[in-house]
């Protein structure tokens, strides 16, 4: 009989269902407006972007709601070949009044990370349909989103 090793590493740890639900998401804008004047040098551009968070806790509800916006080429139009802006909004609740602070802590940065691949999907989407590359977002180090109430 082969021999075990019967402590676990951190990889085996048993996965516990968060107390976290995800209940709802919804799209509140997705825009794409482009520059008719800016002139095209070559099709590939440097994806210059701007996030935030929103974040609205209600203890009566035990919910919270996050609202994650993006825009692709923020500022000023006149300076950008195009502008895409997409945010949407996600719900999480707890179901006990003892889970509140969890939930807030949640919501500082492990919600917008959720929400995150879902802007990223229509913003990819919008872009496809410009003359340039297709934009890629990079991936986000959101844990400085936590700071931003």
């Amino acid at each position: 009989m082969p021999a075990t090793n019967k402590s676990k590493t951190k990889r085996e740890k048993a996965i516990v269902p968060a107390s976290i639900e995800f209940f709802d998401l919804k799209l509140v804008e997705a825009s794409y407006r482009e520059n008719p004047d800016h002139v095209f040098k070559g099709r590939s551009l440097p994806v210059e972007f701007r996030v935030g968070v929103k974040r609205e806790f209600s203890n009566q509800k035990k919910a919270c709601v996050v609202s994650e916006r993006m825009e692709i080429f923020p500022g000023e139009l006149e300076k950008s070949p195009f502008q895409i802006i997409v945010e949407m909004r996600g719900h999480f609740q707890v179901s006990d009044k003892k889970e509140i602070k969890a939930l807030e802590t949640f919501c500082e940065c492990n919600a917008p990370a959720i929400i995150l691949p879902y802007i990223r999907a229509y913003i990819e989407q919008l872009g496809a349909h410009t003359p340039f590359d297709p934009i890629r977002v990079p991936l986000l180090n959101l844990a400085g989103l936590a700071s931003n109430k």
